[in-house]
């Protein structure tokens, strides 16, 4: 049997098609993983966010120090509210409360090597603050 012209069209429509499906059917499984789960109300409350870190620059550092996490500056007048966000994978997120009692170092606080971006949340009287910081954490 001889191949024609015809033949050729169909088997390169026929291997784009399966192309096509299998980045279709590669796609449908591949993890997706939102920053926040509710991020829209999360925009919608986002001035409130540049208002709070407006009021002050700076006040706290992080440094790891072995399995301790020491946080370094000022020490807030009540619980300060610090959540670790994992940018490659969601189900790593935590978050922890310092309380004024526990002074400023977190103990083993369990975070897996690599990059972590951490939100400081604290009050002062009836101001509010928030700082954003980022950390290797080895």
């Amino acid at each position: 049997m001889k191949l024609h012209f015809g033949h050729g069209v169909f088997a390169i429509a026929a291997a784009f098609v399966i192309f096509i499906f299998f980045l279709v059917f590669n796609m449908l499984g591949q993890k997706v993983d939102l920053v926040e789960q509710n991020y829209y109300q999360k925009g919608l409350d986002y001035q409130q966010e540049i208002e709070k870190q407006s009021r002050e620059k700076e006040r706290f550092s992080l440094k790891q120090e072995g399995s301790v996490l020491v946080l370094s500056g000022q020490k807030p007048e009540g619980d300060m509210l610090l959540q670790f966000y994992r940018p490659s994978d969601s189900q790593l997120d935590t978050s922890f409360i310092l309380t004024t009692d526990a002074g400023q170092k977190l103990e083993n606080p369990g975070l897996q090597s690599g990059f972590w971006k951490v939100k400081l949340n604290w009050k002062e009287g009836d101001q509010a603050y928030y700082q954003q910081a980022e950390m290797m954490w080895k």
